[in-house]
């Protein structure tokens, strides 16, 4: 997957020890071990907003002579709740050809009432839904 630009390797480093340190707590259970990770996980989260900021801000610098640019850069920080989810409504849509699939497919069976299944004169078992 392509990572963000502003993710640096320091910060991918400090994301591989956060990951350490919880599969250490997880492990041990102790109170120093989760008081270690949640030190480091705030100093992560601090790390990430200060690398945003100083990325975002030379983007802005950058493309101070060039409206075009500054407009885009300015219009994507500020309308990130507008970006749509790719995947939203996609479970509900397989939830419903699913059903649909299951319903077409019973439709096909014919049910009596001996069972759910029975031997046909072959020997082989004929499941009925």
């Amino acid at each position: 997957s392509r990572s963000a630009p502003w993710f640096t390797r320091e910060l991918r480093e400090m994301k591989c020890r956060k990951r350490r340190l919880e599969s250490k707590w997880r492990a041990s259970q102790s109170d120093s071990d989760r008081t270690q990770l949640k030190t480091h996980v705030r100093a992560y989260l601090v790390a990430i907003k200060a690398e945003k900021r100083s990325h975002f801000t030379a983007l802005i610098v950058s493309s101070e002579n060039c409206p075009a640019t500054l407009f885009r850069v300015t219009r994507s920080l500020l309308r990130q709740e507008a970006r749509e989810d790719p995947l939203e409504g996609r479970a509900e849509d397989f939830g419903k050809f699913l059903y649909d699939k299951i319903a077409q497919i019973r439709e096909g069976f014919s049910f009596n009432e001996e069972g759910p299944a029975e031997l046909t004169e072959a020997g082989h078992e004929t499941v009925i839904w």
